[in-house]
């Protein structure tokens, strides 16, 4: 708030909300944002007209969307209530396109009863969006029947990949030609170990770019800690990726090399 009363004059127009939405704030100027910021406002009173929170809600509004340089000028020292200035502007107030509060409402229990199936719609519209063709194929059990319309397997990502070659690059010793008995040849190799991950066989070259930039940082961390351990501070490290990107390849590899 302090920051918005302090803006410079040729933003004197700006409400607190069009302020914090279209400008950003760098080395003490504004300045105005490629596109527009994410705004919240927190907390969010009831907008039950004449409830508990009516006249916070009312302040809430007429801080947001009413240009102002201090309290003082908006509520003439204190003469006037919020819910009395949110009727004066109130035109002005619900002209924002994007009001965040929504207006008052009449019926509380109503409106909430109303969101709430408008919820479950768009959760449910949502979901179903955002389910993607994997997430569907892991749901089906044996003999499942696939859906026609699915494409996957037919996309550029899934014919262009070399999926032999990246199999052939990271386990160098399986026979391809046997692939029925891949599990058995992996488990035989020590590159599959049930239960246990300490033994693994991996073969450094095999790692692919991140994965050795991440391996050579704490083998760095490592050698700098046996020449000087009183004076290293410890090396917290988050590997993130999705299902395959070969998070536990790469500790295999740390736990055989290290």
């Amino acid at each position: 708030m302090q920051k918005y009363w302090n803006r410079p004059t040729e933003l004197e127009f700006l409400s607190l909300f069009q302020l914090y939405l279209k400008y950003n704030q760098w080395k003490g100027k504004w300045k105005e944002a490629k596109r527009e910021n994410i705004v919240r406002i927190w907390p969010r009173p009831s907008p039950h007209r004449n409830g508990p929170q009516w006249e916070e809600f009312c302040q809430v509004k007429v801080l947001l969307h009413v240009p102002h340089r201090d309290l003082s000028q908006l509520t003439e020292n204190d003469t006037i209530s919020w819910s009395e200035l949110f009727n004066e502007y109130r035109e002005m107030i619900e002209n924002v396109p994007a009001d965040l509060l929504g207006p008052p409402v009449d019926n509380l229990e109503n409106e909430l009863a109303n969101e709430e199936t408008d919820d479950e719609s768009e959760d449910l519209e949502d979901e179903e969006q955002s389910r993607t063709d994997w997430m569907i194929l892991s749901e089906m059990g044996p003999d499942a029947i696939l859906d026609d319309s699915s494409d996957l397997g037919l996309r550029p990502i899934d014919q262009n990949y070399d999926w032999a070659g990246d199999v052939r690059r990271r386990c160098p010793d399986i026979n391809l030609a046997d692939a029925p008995n891949f599990i058995q040849q992996a488990r035989e190799l020590g590159i599959l170990n049930e239960g246990n991950a300490t033994n693994h066989a991996v073969n450094s070259l095999t790692l692919n770019d991140n994965q050795m930039r991440v391996f050579k940082r704490i083998e760095s961390h490592y050698r700098n800690l046996i020449s000087d351990s009183g004076h290293v501070e410890p090396l917290r490290l988050i590997i993130m990726g999705t299902a395959g990107t070969g998070k536990l390849y790469l500790i295999n590899m740390i736990r055989s090399r290290l």
